[in-house]
């Protein structure tokens, strides 16, 4: 706490501004993260600002329900399109657990498909049989 902050006559709006200010450094063109600003703040405020700050951020919460749903979805969809690809074997044309992975990079943005790519190597390298954890015997 600075020194100058005991003779404020409203710490208050201070401890609120203080809580808001690093969230409206932001290069030029970036938007500004209000949720975040609202979690900073939401500590600070009390009474009917609490009351209008929670419903804002009940608006937020149902707009991440809202993206988790269009997800879903978009997986549904995808599993539907991967089990109708299926040929009369039951295998799918990707090629079993290649073809999952294929399908879940596909749905990755271009900075993350990377992860899949070593996931997919190294689920390779393993015997198909054996699962991780799975040790074969051993005589003694």
């Amino acid at each position: 706490m600075l020194e100058w902050d005991s003779r404020m006559q409203n710490n208050h709006s201070i401890k609120v501004l203080k809580a808001a200010i690093p969230f409206f450094d932001v290069a030029i063109g970036e938007t500004i993260d209000l949720e975040g600003l609202f979690h900073a703040i939401r500590p600070f405020i009390h009474g009917w600002e609490r009351r209008i700050l929670d419903m804002l951020l009940q608006f937020f919460q149902m707009r991440h329900m809202m993206e988790m749903l269009q997800v879903v979805q978009a997986m549904q969809a995808m599993q539907a399109a991967y089990n109708n690809s299926a040929d009369q074997d039951g295998q799918p044309e990707g090629g079993g657990m290649e073809g999952m992975f294929d399908m879940l990079r596909d749905t990755l943005p271009p900075g993350q498909q990377d992860v899949i790519d070593m996931a997919k190597a190294m689920m390779s390298m393993m015997p198909m049989g054996q699962q991780e954890g799975e040790n074969e015997p051993v005589d003694i």
